[in-house]
């Protein structure tokens, strides 16, 4: 409405919000590697994998079509939603502790979520974040019983019913493919292809293989 389809804003918006992750990626992972107690300066490796993260050729198309803006708004909430959860955790005030990492999950969910499906993955990374770095340790025990009813509300009981919905009532989610040229389970299979297709593209990056459209990728009937 306000740039008359001029793309130019578009861009520096697009541009705008990967800068922003970019900023996002350095403060957590060095927040991370602080958590490790590895490196004596940990900014330098961070600013390192923020460097990467910036250049990468394969985050050239969030910022280039903006279709994809959806992809880079979900991941500012996403990593602002891991920042502030570990921001959280070295928290030494327990209030201020369990109030920041609620928000982190409850928020940057919610609104991660509402830009692209992918947002609800947030609650799996800090539990990787919390197993990895941070293991359950508190000096409250108030905590870590706070963190294990927390993330058996949030990641293991939601699982635990979709396996038993997914069980007992399988058209709940096959029923979707039946307009589709393919099944669930080639679906399932066919994501092993797309998996090596993307960690191909981070390790040797190929311009060529970055367009918009990924139709052509063979469907996997068995393993």
């Amino acid at each position: 409405y306000l740039t008359v389809y001029d793309v130019f804003p578009f861009k520096v918006t697009n541009l705008t919000i990967h800068l922003l992750n970019g900023l996002l990626v350095f403060f957590l992972a060095t927040a991370l590697l602080r958590q490790l107690s590895v490196f004596e300066r940990p900014e330098k490796p961070a600013l390192l994998i923020a460097g990467v993260f910036l250049l990468h050729p394969l985050t050239l198309t969030s910022v280039l079509y903006i279709v994809q803006r959806m992809n880079s708004l979900s991941a500012l909430f996403t990593l602002g939603g891991m920042l502030l959860y570990v921001k959280g955790r070295q928290q030494t005030n327990q209030i201020k502790a369990i109030s920041m990492m609620l928000a982190a999950i409850g928020i940057g969910t919610t609104l991660s979520a509402l830009c692209k499906e992918n947002g609800l993955l947030l609650p799996f990374y800090c539990l990787l974040i919390e197993i990895i770095f941070f293991r359950f340790k508190s000096r409250e025990q108030v905590q870590r019983w706070f963190l294990y009813g927390m993330y058996t509300l949030i990641v293991v009981i939601p699982l635990i019913y979709a396996g038993y919905k997914f069980l007992n009532h399988p058209g709940w989610i096959i029923g979707g493919y039946s307009g589709r040229p393919f099944t669930f389970s080639e679906r399932v299979l066919t994501e092993t292809r797309v998996l090596w297709f993307y960690l191909r593209l981070i390790f040797v990056p190929d311009i060529s293989l970055m367009g918009i459209f990924h139709d052509d990728i063979p469907l996997s009937t068995s393993l």
